[in-house]
């Protein structure tokens, strides 16, 4: 037996990197279908938080939160006060007020703006005395956060032993048995801190009151369990490290973190120190809920100590859904499920042993009758068997429930009698479609459109179940929007579940579509078509769209793009914008198009990329972590110079050269990102180098004499540095 069992299915391969919310589309949700609910079959339970999350960073902070400490603590000084105070006044006066601030109340009550912090002035100086040490001990105890770069100060052990004899004194003074405690907790902190830890021992063993039912003790325990394993005293610190987390939910977080079991050697030796049953019952659930833990073993042996363990239900929602997340993957190649059901092929062999072995431990439970609440066992067992795809074997169990279920449970059972429409294959897929309606669960949503996505189910949808609106918004296709429109125009030919999951999941909301099909048909450069389909949205859809207008007319030009704010602002729609495209166009193709026509259309497709300030008109997000939208300037680019070519106005020639420049400069930061990005010296060496600065030396040799030259020496730092 391996003490850390590294989960032979993978489980945490899988974690999906979602684009940043602050730029882009962005909506959370799983990579996988967590179909067997927590919220129903736990609810409530004291360990109930103990759920299955793959992301490692938020496991355990999301498990016994910091506030489940400050709860605890304010739950005893609310306790100790003779009078009552608003919990956000105690919060401050334990946790917010400085040493500063208690300084200057005691010398200056009247000033004291805390009502907790005036009635201790004047009813229990002991209190306060009791609060400023406390805080004085922050300062050894809750050091500052040092970063990697900066020294780690040592120590100053004399002041450390001020501060512990400061303490002693008030400890031996103190009559007061809550401050006692509490006291006795700070001078163990303390030593603990300084290294002094046979002294620290020492002052448990012969100075505290080793009172069980009072919380203190265990935030006491806490740290003497720590201070017993520094010393050799293994077995010893671990156990306690139980105790503390059986008896204080705020100290859940620290004594989970602490107990650390890197050899069998010495988890035997801790189980074999354990007094009760209930301490090696949480040694087990406490290794069962590790991350990466394959928890059936130690789920057995919990159940070998006791069956009616409140522990059991907690470890089995877990590892369930720890199975899901690897079993009903929402990418249709990776999903076990899936695959078995559609190419009867097993993708994953290893875990869909552990899920029979897992099946068949519930199994055995049931036939035992020694379980607590078989209910919870049975839709336990019979989900199981709907992941093993043994249908008749779910029904079967179903038919075993108890009359009366919690109707929490009823609610699990919904779920899965969704689960057994979607995948009865007894009955057509358009059957099947329609006769959602009756008995439909929102929270299988996701999973039966995944699965009735497969081509022999003929849902008529472009889009897969990873994909959600926001991934059409963030990067338009302009094939997928297209049969989404055709599919909002005849919706009355649809079964009932397709038009739910058009309304849904995406939008039954033709005009919206069509909107973002024509933004589609901009970005392609398909103006033609973006006029015939802007042109269908009713006025009412376009004053209340708040991305059918852009804010400013893209045709015109900025020296720098960020100066947006020298635009007039005016409403400019994406139909006026697509009808002057179209008819530039127009005009090149007929072969009569003007300097000025190659001029604005330039404007136009570089204000209408990522670069500009029109970039709107052809993209819905913009980041400025990667390229999103239009970002190639090559037309726009090529644009300018004929405009500046065919011109023959001087000042209109250095204009065109000018934004060429520009447009010529984003070629380069856009296919040459990783070179010198952020060495600006380096960077325009480089670029002139390239042959990117070609139309600056135009500028400089051949327009200097115009009034727009003199403007952009102003102006434009890049041509300001090139010059100088």
């Amino acid at each position: 037996m391996k003490i850390l069992k590294v989960l032979m299915l993978l489980l945490i391969s899988t974690i999906f990197c979602l684009p940043s919310n602050a730029c882009g589309g962005w909506e959370e949700y799983e990579t996988y279908f967590r179909l067997f609910k927590p919220k129903y079959m736990i609810a409530g339970q004291e360990f109930a938080s103990i759920t299955f999350n793959d992301e490692p960073w938020s496991n355990i902070s999301v498990w016994y939160p910091q506030q489940n400490e400050h709860d605890e603590n304010l739950k005893l000084w609310k306790a100790y006060f003779p009078v009552s105070f608003d919990d956000q006044e105690l919060k401050q006066f334990i946790y917010k007020l400085s040493e500063d601030d208690l300084k200057k109340a005691r010398n200056n009550p009247s000033q004291a703006s805390n009502k907790v912090l005036k009635w201790v002035l004047a009813n229990d100086t002991q209190i306060f005395d009791y609060l400023l040490f406390a805080k004085e001990c922050e300062q050894h105890c809750n050091p500052r956060f040092v970063y990697y770069w900066e020294e780690q100060k040592e120590k100053d052990l004399t002041v450390y032993n001020q501060v512990i004899a400061k303490g002693k004194a008030m400890f031996e003074n103190s009559s007061n048995l809550f401050l006692k405690e509490r006291l006795g907790f700070q001078l163990v902190k303390l030593m603990r801190h300084a290294e002094k830890y046979d002294e620290c021992l020492a002052f448990w063993n012969t100075k505290l009151t080793k009172n069980k039912k009072l919380i203190m003790y265990y935030w006491t325990l806490d740290h003497i369990a720590g201070v017993q394993i520094i010393k050799g005293l293994v077995a010893e610190g671990r156990k306690n490290f139980i105790e503390v987390f059986l008896n204080s939910p705020g100290k859940r977080f620290s004594s989970y973190c602490s107990i650390k079991i890197d050899t069998d050697e010495e988890w035997l030796e801790l189980l074999n120190a354990c007094d009760t049953d209930k301490q090696k019952e949480t040694m087990y659930f406490m290794r069962a809920s590790q991350l990466s833990s394959v928890a059936l073993a130690d789920i057995d042996s919990l159940y070998q100590i006791n069956p009616k363990s409140e522990y059991l239900p907690i470890l089995i929602c877990r590892e369930i859904n720890k199975i899901e997340s690897i079993y009903l993957q929402n990418k249709e190649a990776e999903n076990v499920f899936y695959q078995l059901y559609f190419n009867k092929s097993n993708i994953n062999q290893e875990l869909s042993d552990y899920l029979q072995k897992f099946n068949c431990f519930l199994s055995k439970c049931i036939d035992a009758k020694e379980i607590k609440n078989v209910d919870f066992w049975r839709i336990s067992y019979l989900y199981t068997n709907f992941l093993m795809q043994d249908f008749d074997g779910v029904r079967e169990q179903m038919a075993l429930l108890s009359k009366n279920i919690p109707e929490a449970f009823k609610n699990q059972l919904d779920i899965i009698e969704n689960l057994l429409l979607i995948t009865d294959n007894s009955k057509s897929p358009i059957q099947r479609q329609n006769e959602m309606k009756a008995t439909w669960n929102v929270e299988v949503k996701d999973f039966a459109y995944f699965f009735m996505s497969h081509p022999s189910n003929k849902l008529p949808y472009p889009l897969n179940i990873d994909e959600r609106m926001y991934d059409l918004r963030t990067e338009l296709d302009t094939e997928k929007l297209k049969a989404l429109v055709d599919l909002a125009d005849n919706q009355e030919e649809l079964t009932w579940f397709a038009s739910y999951i058009l309304k849904n999941h995406f939008s039954t909301n033709s005009e919206y579509l069509k909107e973002m099909l024509g933004t589609s048909y901009l970005a392609d450069n398909e103006n033609d078509l973006a006029v015939d389909v802007l042109s269908e949205l009713s006025e009412e859809y376009k004053a209340s769209s708040q991305t059918f207008y852009l804010s400013a007319n893209p045709f015109n030009y900025l020296i720098n793009d960020r100066d947006d704010e020298l635009l007039k602002p005016v409403k400019y729609s994406k139909l006026k914008l697509a009808q002057t495209l179209y008819a530039i166009s127009k005009a090149i193709k007929e072969e009569r198009a003007t300097a000025m026509d190659y001029y604005l259309l330039g404007n136009a497709q570089y204000n209408t990329s990522y670069f500009g300030y029109a970039w709107n008109a052809k993209a819905y997000y913009w980041s400025g972590g990667y390229y999103t939208g239009s970002f190639d300037c090559t037309d726009a680019y090529q644009n300018f110079l004929k405009a500046a070519k065919m011109s023959d106005d001087k000042e209109m020639k250095a204009k065109c050269y000018y934004l060429a420049a520009k447009a010529n400069q984003n070629k380069y930061l856009t296919y040459n990102r990783e070179n010198h990005y952020w060495k600006s010296d380096i960077k325009e060496e480089d670029m002139q180098n390239r042959g990117y600065r070609d139309e600056f030396l135009k500028l400089k040799e051949e327009y200097k004499d115009t009034e727009f030259y003199e403007r952009i020496i102003e102006e434009c730092k890049y041509f300001q540095f090139y010059v100088n």
